[in-house]
């Protein structure tokens, strides 16, 4: 029985839409083009999060971030760095080395300073694993089989500020853990980005080689500030943290997963998230208010039809059903074709790619191009709340529906 009700409503609804076949078309053609420019935003602002974070979690945060536990370190931030010995902690993941990538380093805070010129900076000492995911735009990457050449990369903006170039020479001062300042001379190798890390947001960083820094810093080669390690299987990176610390329960570590140790560039990374949901957020209420308007407008043109509906005895559950399913095929026949359109083309342009102008690509994270995403979780979810704001731009609606005295409508109309 229910169904067979179900199924009535539903054929109601249908046949209602197309009594009026110019309206309908007139206002689902804007329903569908709003459904596609939704799914379009979405898809867009979607595949630049996706892609810029996942290209910062491969190049740069890695999946977890192991430190000394009195240590206040973010990848962007170095508040407090206590350097420790890691020499146990490599050989307990040993046996697991199939599955991770660890990439050690060592951060300190620098001076950076020329005949006339000087900078505040972060210094990053790198191990080989960490240095093939730089990307140089300029000049040569660091060479680990050149410890002691003291040869150092600059992001393109710390360069400029400097106003030195590849082959240049410029001096390093930093304060040791022994409260020693120690200053030498490092010639600039390469230019480099970071892929998927908006160059602005690591202007400060500059790297050397892992032994140049220990070295500089006069520590052994066992000390580091702090250890990433990188799942191999893309699909454990989630599980990392849990892992590393059921492995590493017998030391005094902290352990962060990517989103505690990069919190300050992926909060920034979500704005691309937020600006797309806001988007898609305001273009949903316009589809609400034109709705609206168009449903008001819709009792005031059918009052004799509502009125002859009530006094033939229909309940007041029966009308609110008749015009919720006309609403539901409505969505249907225009807002899920419009999902599925827009679906179809953030696929498409995903394996295609979509090109990122130069002058944009530093902004980027020197990222050439990039993939629109849009999975179908992400469709239904949207057709969903499409259809449930629509349905609830209704509520007002049926009151004035409810409200009506039929003799009087019937006596006027």
């Amino acid at each position: 029985m229910r169904f067979k009700s179900a199924l009535f409503y539903l054929r109601f609804g249908h046949t209602n839409l197309w009594r009026r076949k110019n309206r309908t078309l007139l206002l689902g053609g804007s329903f569908l083009l709003l459904a596609l420019l939704v799914i379009l935003f979405l898809g867009y602002s979607s595949g630049i999060s996706r892609q810029l974070l996942g290209k910062a979690i491969d190049h740069f945060l890695g999946d977890v971030a192991i430190v000394a536990a009195e240590s206040q370190l973010d990848a962007l931030v170095s508040e407090q760095v206590v350097s420790f010995s890691d020499g146990e902690l490599v050989q307990a993941l040993a046996p697991y080395r199939d599955g991770l990538e660890i990439r050690r380093e060592y951060r300190t805070e620098t001076f950076l300073h020329t005949d006339n010129l000087q900078r505040l900076a972060y210094l990053v000492g790198l191990g080989k694993n960490s240095i093939d995911r730089l990307k140089i735009i300029e000049g040569e990457n660091l060479d680990p089989a050149l410890a002691g050449a003291n040869e150092i990369l600059l992001p393109a903006l710390v360069a400029e500020n400097l106003k030195v170039g590849i082959g240049d020479g410029l001096y390093v001062e930093v304060v040791t853990p022994q409260g020693f300042r120690n200053i030498d001379y490092f010639t600039v190798k390469g230019i480099y980005v970071i892929p998927g890390v908006v160059e602005i947001m690591v202007a400060h960083l500059t790297f050397a080689t892992l032994q140049d820094v220990q070295r500089l810093m006069n520590e052994g080669e066992e000390m580091v500030t702090n250890v990433i390690v990188y799942a191999r299987d893309r699909n454990r990176g989630l599980a990392m943290k849990d892992f590393i610390s059921r492995t590493l329960s017998f030391g005094a570590y902290r352990i962060m997963n990517y989103q505690e140790y990069g919190t300050m560039l992926v909060a920034i990374m979500s704005i691309f998230v937020s600006l797309g949901w806001v988007i898609g957020i305001i273009a949903i209420v316009i589809i609400a208010v034109f709705f609206l308007d168009t449903m008001l407008a819709t009792v005031e043109e059918r009052k004799r039809e509502y009125g002859i509906m009530i006094s033939m005895g229909l309940s007041k559950r029966q009308l609110t059903l008749l015009v919720l399913s006309e609403t539901a095929i409505f969505a249907l026949y225009f807002v899920l074709p419009g999902v599925i359109v827009g679906g179809i083309i953030i696929g498409i342009l995903g394996r295609v790619g979509l090109a990122v102008p130069v002058t944009v690509q530093s902004f980027m994270g020197g990222m050439e191009a990039f993939s629109p995403y849009m999975d179908l979780g992400m469709m239904v979810k949207t057709f969903l709340g499409i259809l449930i704001l629509i349905e609830l731009t209704n509520v007002y609606a049926l009151v004035k529906i409810k409200r009506l005295n039929p003799v009087e409508v019937l006596k006027h109309d």
